[in-house]
């Protein structure tokens, strides 16, 4: 048991690198929006990523997780490539229909989400945003499925850089504001999908299974609603703020949620880890032990963090290099939010080591 908890937590620091260079892009990006955007602009673009935060479990619809499902319980190499097939055929054309649909109402849209069709723009941006990410779904969960953390951390450092890269060009050397957040996430999602592509080329085969695809389909379809759960959980809040106090309120909450990244990475770190792990040890009755004592390790490291966390939170957002603060000063207010937020990445991973009851 030991050594199958130190595989686990060995994978889980693997994924969690690429996880955390992933997550901390936005965190880095802070000091570039808070210093430069003013509150009512960051709130503006919270709400699109509000969208985007839905409407990603609308276009994945739980196929990832059904891919991994049926993937590692099929021995045959025929029937692999079979159902890998199925399941990017299935998001290439469901997100291209979205992505559509998305365009074709992009100005009621902007009515209703953001009060004023002048912004319809940004629903062009996050159409197509959504629809590369979605096609790089099954191939993220390939990676991981197969155990190949290093590939799987090596694009995510790429999506870093580039992120990293695009966004200071365009918002603070270039000026283009939340245009220029929405161009950078663009160019990133394309070139991702790109490298996916190319990596998963060899085993992609032009083969479609509709029986196939109606198990990833039911399997798949029951998470859509969890995921727009949880989706509603961590970002409708700001949906409320806007219509109650208004985008400069809302810029100002989306700025400090941001610093609840430190608990978000653990969480996230571990279920990347964490999925594989308990579906190829399977529904086993010594599993039940196993699942268990990692259910205490998880809780006593993830609650430890908070203590810690929550101690030294407002000196964390409180770094600053001459007049360029960590969290821009007007931004500040709002960092008394932050441990609840913390506390609440806790329960979240707590619900995460629960999901191979779901499963099996």
């Amino acid at each position: 048991m030991l050594n199958r908890i130190k595989s686990l937590t060995k994978q889980t620091l693997v994924y969690g690198v690429g996880t955390i260079a992933t997550r901390m892009v936005t965190f880095l990006l802070l000091p570039v929006y808070t210093n430069i955007l003013p509150n009512e602009k960051y709130g503006l673009a919270a709400l699109i990523f509000t969208f985007l935060a839905f409407m990603n479990h609308i276009y994945n619809y739980g196929l990832d997780s059904a891919f991994m499902r049926f993937y590692s319980h099929e021995n045959d190499k025929k029937d692999k490539t079979t159902i890998l097939s199925s399941a990017m055929g299935m998001a290439f054309v469901t997100s291209l229909i979205f992505s559509f649909i998305i365009y074709l109402g992009r100005y009621p849209l902007a009515g209703k989400f953001l009060t004023d069709p002048e912004y319809h723009h940004f629903f062009t941006y996050a159409a197509v945003i959504l629809f590369f990410d979605c096609i790089a779904r099954v191939p993220f969960a390939y990676l991981r499925q197969e155990r190949r953390p290093m590939m799987f951390m090596g694009v995510r450092f790429i999506n870093v850089i580039l992120t990293l890269s695009l966004n200071i060009l365009f918002v603070a050397i270039l000026k283009q504001g939340v245009v220029g957040i929405f161009k950078s996430n663009l160019i990133v999602s394309f070139l991702t999908a790109v490298i996916l592509f190319f990596i998963m080329a060899k085993k992609i085969k032009f083969r479609f299974s509709l029986k196939i695809a109606k198990m990833l389909l039911l399997f798949g379809i029951p998470f859509v609603p969890s995921g727009l759960a949880v989706a509603a959980m961590e970002m409708w809040n700001r949906v409320i703020l806007e219509k109650f106090l208004g985008l400069h309120e809302v810029g100002t909450f989306s700025a400090v949620y941001k610093l609840g990244i430190f608990m978000l990475l653990i969480s996230t770190g571990f279920y990347y880890a964490w999925q594989p792990f308990f579906l190829k040890e399977g529904k086993k009755e010594e599993s039940r032990e196993l699942f268990g004592r990692i259910m205490t390790y998880f809780i006593v490291v993830a609650l430890g963090s908070w203590v810690i966390l929550t101690a030294f939170i407002q000196n964390i957002a409180s770094i600053h290099i001459g007049d360029i603060y960590l969290v821009g000063l007007k931004y500040q207010a709002g960092v008394k939010i932050v441990p609840f937020i913390l506390l609440g990445y806790v329960f979240f991973g707590i619900n995460q080591v629960l999901l191979p009851g779901f499963y099996f």
